[in-house]
């Protein structure tokens, strides 16, 4: 998960919007992306 804003943090301390915001090409475990509602 990189893009040009990345904040070169790990995902686990970015902002939970930010990370959902550049979550595209992702492979998830399930096979498809989870719900964050």
């Amino acid at each position: 998960m990189s893009n040009s804003q990345s904040t070169g943090l790990p995902v686990w301390v970015q902002e939970r919007d930010t990370v959902i915001a550049n979550d595209a090409g992702v492979e998830w475990r399930e096979g498809k992306r989870p719900d964050y509602a």
